[in-house]
């Protein structure tokens, strides 16, 4: 009886096995591919302007306090287009 109840929790086993060898060599690419775009390199990009940050501080602190500096250039006006030609 021993043997047969071995037997068969031998055989109930045999289903966990796992097979990977058949797998594409490409299984998984796009699970990849998906967390490579969402994840962000903190190295900076090439060309990217070089800092301390000073400026960004500057501008967030003047934000807060609700002293924005105007636009100096280019009013935006809306249902115009900037840059470019008009449509024909």
């Amino acid at each position: 009886m021993k043997q047969l109840l071995i037997g068969t929790i031998l055989v109930m086993t045999a289903g966990c096995v796992s097979n990977q060898h058949d797998l594409s060599p490409t299984f998984g690419a796009a699970t990849k591919a998906n967390l490579a775009a969402q994840i962000v390199d903190p190295a900076p990009a090439a060309g990217a302007p070089e800092g301390d940050g000073a400026a960004v501080d500057i501008a967030t602190t003047r934000y807060k306090t609700d002293k924005v500096k105007p636009p100096t250039s280019g009013q935006f006006k809306p249902g115009t287009q900037s840059g470019g030609s008009s449509p024909q």
